[in-house]
């Protein structure tokens, strides 16, 4: 196994193959310069927040979401251009690199570089189909995720005790927490990993280095996030929105059922070839068990476990994004190499026999996943009339409006806000995806907001007035009865209402 991990002499070109990968990938981001069309729903909303904290606007405190502050601050950095050229396609693409570099690395400490490599790179085109055009928080977790599965990997395979695995270990625990925090369960695993391992081994010594250097890794890690919210006095709502609200989000937002998401990630791995890969690995967690060290153990083990409740927390959302699989792709680079890894240990008619399968099975099963592929590079997954009619939208909202005039839409994205170079009047720009009515101060300072600071626009989704159904005292009645009294009808397209203060 030392064998497999210390020959390297190979390591530095496929580091490359990887980074060529990387910006092949990064070619299917929305976010790449000379894009025009419009961004996705998720990252409309966190772009607008980079843009208005560039203006020194304040999260939390003038824009309402339930993201954590990192991902506003990486869209803050990505807002920021040099000649017209945004930085969000360079953060994205190193992100995606580093992902897959780290995850590389992990792969290498149980097989050689060339399968390592060619895992990399299957993998690649479920990552590109489920990235959905990127920009996602889970897409910035992947790196942080990858770097703490390496390390873990140090600790276990290469016994290697030395301060900076639990110091950097803690502090990407916290920096994935300052993105969303139900993604931490891979530092859950690595911790409760750890902390038996040692107890196993009665070495306390190291035990208590590593809780001690985990701990400050994880205060430097949070304590610029606190400073800053202290300095802007969003202390309090940063708290109750990253976390309180987040927790409240997924009781008050139901799901598709689990049954429907069951199935909709099956038929996502099943169009991705990626059925007998799944199908084998029992056969390959017990085969490669068997064939370890005990250190070996401890990290398989980490890592399937990892996957497994990974996979269980994205079923029990019970939400239809593709993008929620992106903390999986770690997993699933390494589960390909070991299983590559197992057939190569195969006798010879045996490992013909299993490759010429599941390359078959893969090819026939994966027809719909290249299609999908193609259309996320084409752009063709973008529906035309939709980022058509957004950009006429935003743009008759640019030439009636000044600088300083805001404006609301409701419940679409932010993409009209950001074309527009226009901000909300209030901290609910598209409102949050709950039901306001469930949340009483919330509701009563929106609708406040409508009547206090009028927006000069107000656009909603194409036929809300028309809709019978709202009760008397509900916040959707009462913003219909704002636009009846307050506002006239000046622009309609297919998707969208556009209403403009009298």
């Amino acid at each position: 196994m030392n064998k497999t991990y210390d020959n390297r002499h190979l390591d530095i070109y496929w580091l490359i193959g990887i980074l060529l990968i990387s910006i092949a990938i990064g070619f299917s981001l929305r976010s790449i310069p000379g894009y025009t069309g419009i961004a996705s729903h998720d990252s409309s909303m966190f772009q607008y927040f980079g843009r208005l904290m560039n203006h020194g606007y304040v999260p939390y405190v003038d824009m309402f979401d339930h993201k954590g502050p990192l991902l506003f601050f990486i869209n803050a950095l990505g807002h920021v251009s040099f000649h017209g050229i945004e930085f969000l396609w360079f953060i994205e693409t190193i992100s995606i690199f580093v992902t897959l570099m780290f995850t590389y690395l992990s792969a290498r400490f149980f097989v050689h570089s060339g399968v390592a490599g060619v895992a990399v790179l299957f993998t690649s085109v479920i990552y590109v189909n489920t990235l959905a055009g990127g920009n996602y928080s889970e897409e910035y977790a992947l790196p942080l995720i990858s770097i703490s599965l390496f390390f873990l990997g140090r600790f276990f395979i290469k016994k290697d005790f030395r301060i900076y695995i639990p110091f950097l270990f803690g502090l990407t625990g916290v920096l994935v927490i300052f993105l969303r925090a139900n993604m931490i369960i891979l530092w859950v695993i690595g911790t409760c990993a750890v902390i038996g391992y040692l107890i196993v081994s009665k070495n306390n010594e190291v035990l208590w280095k590593m809780i001690l250097y985990a701990a400050l890794g994880a205060i430097l890690a949070a304590v610029p996030f606190f400073i800053y919210c202290l300095m802007t006095n969003s202390l309090s709502q940063m708290i109750y929105q990253a976390f309180k609200f987040n927790v409240l989000y997924v009781k008050y937002t139901s799901g598709v059922g689990l049954n429907n998401v069951l199935s909709f990630f099956a038929k996502l791995f099943i169009d991705h070839g990626w059925m007998l890969i799944i199908i084998g690995q029992p056969w390959v967690f017990f085969e490669v068990w068997q064939n370890r060290e005990k250190n070996s153990k401890w990290y398989l083990a980490s890592v399937y476990s990892y996957g497994l409740l990974n996979i269980i927390s994205v079923l029990l959302s019970q939400r239809e994004y593709p993008h929620y699989l992106l903390t999986e792709i770690p997993f699933l680079i390494i589960i390909v190499a070991l299983l590559i890894s197992e057939i190569f240990n195969l006798s010879r008619n045996k490992r013909l026999l299993t490759f010429a399968s599941i390359i078959l099975v893969t090819v026939l099963m994966a027809v719909p996943s290249l299609k999908l592929l193609g259309q996320t590079y084409t752009q063709k997954n973008v529906p035309f009339y939709w980022t058509r009619d957004t950009q006429l939208v935003a743009n008759y909202i640019k030439q009636n409006t000044s600088s300083k005039d805001t404006i609301y839409v409701h419940e679409k994205d932010a993409n009209i806000y950001n074309i527009a170079k226009r901000k909300s009047n209030s901290r609910f720009f598209t409102l949050p995806a709950v039901n306001l009515d469930k949340f009483p101060r919330l509701k009563k300072e929106f609708i406040q907001g409508l009547s206090k600071r009028k927006p000069v626009f107000i656009v909603t989704w194409a036929g809300f007035l028309k809709q019978k159904q709202y009760k008397v005292g509900t916040s959707q009645y009462e913003l219909q009865r704002i636009i009846m009294h307050k506002y006239k009808n000046t622009y309609n397209d297919y998707f969208y209402n556009v209403y403009k203060l009298k």
